[in-house]
């Protein structure tokens, strides 16, 4: 831009004018700044002059930058001086006004006149774009993720600020390195939401961006074991529901004992998430009175065990021991039924077969004594 001034500055004084530069784009940022003006000063009046130039305001006798020095201008009936570059002010906002002070040392003899005063300001305009989370994601607390970034022209760091619900938050990273990513480890207690975004600041503000659309944090997974939970006896050869709730947990349950601590071969590594597990226990399973089990899901980020120890007790046996073979009783007289057990519970059925053939029930629940009375 320009500014026709037109007027003679006389010896022993100055005249300060400037040139507004007001069409840029409010964020445009300064690369270089060329200045030049057009006078008149011949004979010996152009030893007398210098000249000097400011962004923002009067450069005084001493500040901005030198133009000019005195006795380096060039005679000239008019003459144009410049363009001059000026990288100063490299950086800061090209909308501004600039500054010339033309001054004529005392002892000359004429004045000399300033015409035009020129300005040429070259910027580039910076931009910032949020890529990721940018809207649809779900972010789960106590996970990691990447949020990223495009930039151009884009000086110093970056502040990172979720917003909830159009309300900012704590920074996750106030000076963040513009590298286009930034790896956030979403804190386990995170306030879960699905109104979030991210905003990007940068260059104290004069550049900065949204996420397009609202994001989610969900609440982290859990996985607990409710049964057995501690104090159950399991019985090897018998069937029992490892049973368990959960919340945001994605995939299959693996199911591991641990015996005295130590893992055992999993009872499933794939179990459907349904909450619960029918187990049939080998008849030839260890015995112990300090399993737990261990339940991990999601590549094992969630995972939970027993909260005291369960046992798993021997397979119940019961062995007839008369008659067993051989005898021969008489009907009308009265005879023991005798037979052992381990790890029976409840009461005894005791049935004859003939043949191969069933036949009524002698008594259908015998105390579990070891020994049945029975009148023939």
């Amino acid at each position: 831009d320009l500014y026709a001034v037109n007027l003679p500055i006389s010896a022993g004084s100055y005249g300060v004018y400037h040139v507004d530069i007001t069409g840029a784009p409010a964020n445009a940022i300064i690369t270089s700044v060329e200045a030049k003006f057009d006078y008149i000063a011949y004979g010996v009046v152009q030893n007398y002059v210098s000249v000097r130039f400011n962004r923002g305001s009067d450069p005084g006798s001493s500040g901005g930058a030198s133009m000019v020095a005195q006795g380096s201008l060039p005679a000239g009936n008019p003459g144009t001086y410049g363009y001059v570059s000026f990288s100063n002010w490299n950086g800061q906002a090209a909308n501004a006004s600039y500054y010339f002070r033309y001054a004529v040392a005392s002892g000359s003899p004429f004045t000399s006149t300033l015409n035009t005063i020129y300005v040429r300001v070259t910027y580039n305009v910076p931009s910032l774009t949020v890529t990721s989370p940018n809207g649809g994601e779900s972010w789960q607390a106590g996970t990691t993720h990447n949020i990223t970034w495009t930039s151009a022209n884009v000086t110093g760091t970056i502040q990172i600020q979720p917003y909830l619900n159009g309300v900012a938050q704590a920074n996750i990273n106030p000076t963040a390195p513009n590298t286009g990513s930034y790896s956030w480890s979403i804190p386990s207690n995170y306030t879960p939401g699905s109104t979030y975004k991210i905003a990007l600041s940068a260059m104290s503000g004069t550049v900065s961006d949204f996420s397009d659309g609202n994001f989610s944090i969900t609440a982290p997974p859990t996985l607990t074991v409710t049964s057995p939970n501690g104090g159950e006896s399991w019985q090897a050869g018998t069937t029992h529901n490892i049973t368990w709730t959960s919340a945001n947990v994605t995939g299959t349950i693996q199911i591991q004992p641990y015996l005295n601590g130590v893992a055992q071969a999993n009872i499933n590594p794939t179990a459907p998430n349904t909450g619960s597990y029918s187990w049939s226990i080998p008849s030839d399973y260890a015995l112990g009175s300090t399993y737990k089990i261990a339940l991990s899901a999601m590549s094992g980020t969630v995972s939970d065990l027993s909260d005291g120890n369960f046992s798993i007790t021997a397979p119940a046996t019961l062995t007839v021991t008369a008659p067993n073979g051989g005898e021969s009783w008489q009907a009308g007289t009265t005879h023991n039924i005798t037979w052992t057990s381990s790890g029976v519970t409840g009461t005894i059925q005791i049935q004859p077969y003939l043949n191969g053939v069933a036949q009524a029930n002698i008594t259908g629940s015998a105390p579990n004594t070891g020994s049945y009375s029975w009148s023939i």
